[in-house]
């Protein structure tokens, strides 16, 4: 291969990725900036508006990059099957990144082309990258700018990058001064997707063993994330630590059989061979992180384990929330448990606790391990939870005085379309994978009127002609964008977010029209944990019912995500909540 091809090469598996790009006139320039230094691969993720005019003008003959751009909706979609992910910041971030010079990023990153895709990530013009976008990456670029005047625009960033990455494709790769150099990702190094693998069950494993007792996990996590990024894992060496951690996870289960049901971090009663009792503390922890620690690279840090004493949860009430903004969510959540626990002595509850789960998956673990008693859900992470055996709804939560809602579907008003069947061979926007109302709802309801879906890769892409095509926006505010500007054919909504300007801007409803509707279903619940004591979840049901007629309680369910009050669940409402719970089964079972 001559030294044409070689850059060539090069330049195909470097990838450009701006993360929700502000003004459509960046992505243009960006472009320009690109394709000026021979770099073609520019990928979108969840733009707030579509390339437009302004791209194109700014783009000034580069147009054809943002047309061949795919659009993503997650940063994770987009580098899923790169070797090695940079992120463009110019703030110092609790996310701890190896920070690289522009210059000896660039020589890595051309380097490490010889692997697979490289991405260089650009985040928001306002805000830049986001500390879960960061995670995502494996060190950290910034650019040596003026202190008293540090800001780049998006494009001039781009193109300060480009040029490094120019001059590295053509063999100057000289670094400033005193610039130590790092040794690039080698080939066969473990890819962006398998790497978020192997994280995401060094997670679940942490969880199950009980690591973090109580404490929020996501310190931990941001450790260990770069302990793992700085070892320059190969696929071989992901998939033996991955036995590793499917191995601590049976030993895990084991015990938890073995303690018949005992709390996480309890003594363990096993019979001897002779029928003697004795006790062991759970060997799960210390087994995992030993076989860890073994496989960790020379020269890394070790980390020691926390105490694994037992810890008694009598006399506690523990209230849990999947959240994406903890400090947020307690503030919401505190006034209400404050109020509840005095309420709860009668039947020995003492004290009160918030526990937070990053999604729904971990929240199951939580609740299965008794580590959660009660949490509020809407209807469709109701049903999963109820069919994972692990809760079940006691009381519906009336929020902004509305109980129940339903699903809207809409399209342009110049759209061909007319009704929910001629969805077919055309694509549709939802939410986010565990939205009810701009997911579940939606999805059940096609699937009942004997439609396919189909996961789209990106808005630009196109559907089986015999199936509906679906991408998820992220937002409610991307979902109308994207269908004003034509990127997908038709978009879905609750009922009250249609009427809510926010999510709904008025410039835009007035150039829609709805083309169906689904079912009501109750719009949130409260629900317990299987096997709470029934004495206090009963009285915690009697206690949340009588606040709404109580004076003390009004501001602790008004910021309780806008409660009014709660309900007994009705016979209606129950046969809504069984009929949904069939769709989200046959959504995860034919869709997912």
């Amino acid at each position: 291969m001559n030294a044409t091809s070689t850059l060539n090469e090069a330049a195909r598996r470097l990838r450009i990725v701006l993360v929700g790009t502000q003004h459509p006139g960046n992505i243009g320039s960006a472009a320009r900036a690109m394709k000026a230094m021979g770099l073609s691969q520019l990928v979108l993720v969840a733009p707030e508006k579509a390339p437009d005019r302004d791209t194109q003008a700014m783009a000034a003959g580069a147009d054809d990059l943002v047309a061949s751009a795919p659009v993503f909706a997650s940063l994770a979609e987009a580098v899923s099957d790169c070797r090695w992910v940079l992120g463009a910041t110019a703030r110092s971030r609790r996310v701890q990144l190896e920070p690289l010079h522009p210059r000896e990023a660039a020589t890595r990153a051309v380097a490490a082309t010889a692997s697979g895709p490289v991405a260089l990530v650009f985040g928001r013009e306002r805000t830049g990258l986001d500390n879960e976008e960061l995670q995502l990456c494996h060190a950290a670029i910034h650019i040596p700018s003026d202190p008293a005047f540090p800001s780049l625009n998006l494009a001039a960033a781009v193109q300060v990058l480009s040029y490094e990455l120019r001059c590295a494709m053509l063999g100057d790769s000289r670094l400033p001064a005193g610039e130590a150099r790092t040794p690039p990702p080698s080939e066969g190094a473990a890819s962006h997707a398998e790497l978020e693998g192997f994280f995401g069950q060094l997670e679940q494993t942490l969880d199950q063993i009980d690591f973090h007792k109580g404490r929020a996990p996501e310190s931990a996590m941001r450790k260990l994330r770069r302990l793992f990024l700085r070892a320059n894992l190969d696929s071989a060496e992901v998939r033996l630590l991955r036995g590793v951690l499917a191995d601590a996870q049976r030993m895990a289960r084991l015990a938890g059989q073995s303690a018949g049901g005992a709390k996480s971090g309890s003594l363990i009663a096993i019979r001897t061979p002779g029928g003697q009792p004795h006790a062991m503390r759970r060997f799960a922890p210390a087994f995992a992180l030993l076989c860890l620690s073994c496989l960790l690279p020379a020269g890394l840090p070790s980390m020691a384990a926390p105490a694994v004493a037992p810890e008694s949860d009598d006399g506690v009430l523990v209230l849990g929330r999947v959240s994406d903004d903890p400090k947020a969510h307690y503030d919401q959540l505190k006034p209400l448990l404050d109020y509840v626990i005095p309420r709860m002595a009668p039947v020995g509850i003492r004290s009160g606790r918030i526990l937070m789960a990053k999604d729904l998956q971990q929240m199951t673990s939580y609740l299965r391990r008794g580590r959660v008693d009660w949490i509020n859900e809407t209807a469709g992470n109701a049903a999963l939870l109820e069919q994972r055996g692990v809760a079940h709804a006691f009381l519906i939560t009336e929020r902004d005085g509305a109980q129940r809602y339903h699903s809207v579907f809409f399209v342009r008003r110049d759209s061909p379309i007319q009704s929910l069947q001629e969805l077919v061979g055309h694509s549709i926007a939802f939410q986010s994978p565990y939205s009810t109302s701009a997911y579940y709802l939606p999805a059940a309801t096609l699937l009942a009127q004997g439609q396919s879906l189909e996961l789209l890769l990106s808005p630009m892409d196109k559907p089986a002609p015999d199936r509906v095509g679906y991408v998820f926006a992220r937002t409610e505010l991307n979902i109308t964008t994207w269908v004003h500007k034509r990127l997908v054919d038709a978009g879905v909504l609750s009922n009250l977010d249609w009427l809510n300007p926010a999510r709904m801007p008025p410039a835009f409803a007035q150039d829609f029209r709805v083309i169906g509707r689904t079912e009501d279903v109750p719009r949130a619940l409260m629900l317990a944990r299987t096997g709470l004591d029934p004495a206090v979840e009963a009285r915690l049901n009697e206690v949340l019912q009588e606040a709404a007629q109580d004076p003390e309680a009004g501001e602790a369910l008004r910021r309780f995500l806008g409660t009014a009050r709660l309900l007994p669940i009705s016979a209606e409402d129950r046969r809504s909540l069984e009929w949904l719970g069939r769709g989200v089964r046959r959504v995860r079972a034919e869709v997912e």
